[in-house]
Formats: C-alpha cells, sequence, structure tokens
C-alpha cells in the first residue's frame, strides 16, 4: 500500500467519523476547514525549510502553493494548474485529487464539502506567512470528479 493510498484511506475514515459524531455535513465541513487551518500553518515551517524562496507578487504565492500541494498531496506537476491568477485572487484546479480516489458520497451528504481541508491548509499556510486571505473548495466530490478547484483571494496585505 502507498503512502498516498494510507493518506486517502486514514482521511476517510476521519471524514466518516466526524459526520458521525456531528450528524451534521455543514458542521463536518466547518471542522475540516480548522483541521486545515492547523496543518497548513504547520505545513508551511516545512516546506520553506526545504525549498527556501521569497515571492515578490501574488503570481509567486500562487506558485508557491502549486508547489506544495504537489509535494505534500504527492501529486505532479501537470496535476495542479494555476488559473484565473490576478493581482488578488489564483484558481488551483487539482486533477485527480488523491483525497477522493475512493470515495462515494451519498446525495444526503451534498452539503459536505469533502475536501475543504485543502482549502482550509493553504489559508492555515499564508497566514503564516502573513498574508490574510480567503480559501474555498469549489467543485468537489458531487460536481465534478476530475477537476477540483481551491480558489485563494487576498484580504489585506
Amino acid at each position: 500500500m502507498s503512502g498516498q493510498t494510507l493518506t486517502t484511506l486514514l482521511y476517510g475514515a476521519i471524514v466518516n467519523q466526524i459526520l458521525e459524531q456531528e450528524q451534521d455535513p455543514e458542521k463536518t465541513t466547518e471542522i475540516l476547514n480548522q483541521f486545515g487551518l492547523s496543518i497548513g500553518s504547520r505545513l508551511v515551517d516545512d516546506y520553506v525549510s526545504r525549498f527556501p524562496t521569497t515571492c515578490q507578487n501574488f503570481k509567486q504565492v500562487a506558485e508557491g502553493v502549486q508547489g506544495a500541494l504537489i509535494h505534500f498531496l504527492d501529486m505532479k506537476k501537470d496535476q495542479v494548474q494555476i488559473q484565473q491568477q490576478d493581482d488578488v485572487q489564483f484558481q488551483l484546479c487539482l486533477q485527480n485529487n488523491p483525497l477522493e480516489q475512493y470515495v462515494k458520497v451519498p446525495a444526503q451528504l451534498q452539503k459536505l464539502c469533502y475536501c475543504q481541508i485543502i482549502a482550509g491548509a493553504v489559508v492555515g499556510a499564508l497566514r503564516q506567512l502573513m498574508y490574510e486571505c480567503e480559501a474555498t473548495y469549489v467543485d468537489g466530490i458531487l460536481k465534478v470528479k476530475l477537476l477540483n478547484k481551491v480558489e485563494a483571494r487576498f484580504a489585506q496585505q
């Protein structure tokens, strides 16, 4: 069993456990976002120590987030693409998101944003670097299976 498969299965078990405890898909999404914030704020130190670069503009920040997702989700560069970037926002499109590899979410859980942890991690990491931003996981598993997006927008600099 690969590390990516193990991560996928463990993440699914965590989401399932939270759903069982909370009995509310929206509350579960909120908790996943909080997990992501904590994870992102810790992973940024590891990423910056491995790949020391200084970002001069928002495009470079987007490229750094792209690199972190590739590194920590064990994806290939062509699986994480930057789209619609300007001075205040960008989208990262994840093809074949490993966290969704074995997932089938029933229709009654359509308000669950299964991978909100990724958006939370982006915000947590950027906050550690003194960027205030918002991120939303869009086109989740119930909408588009093969192409998912993380949108980040600067609130302040």
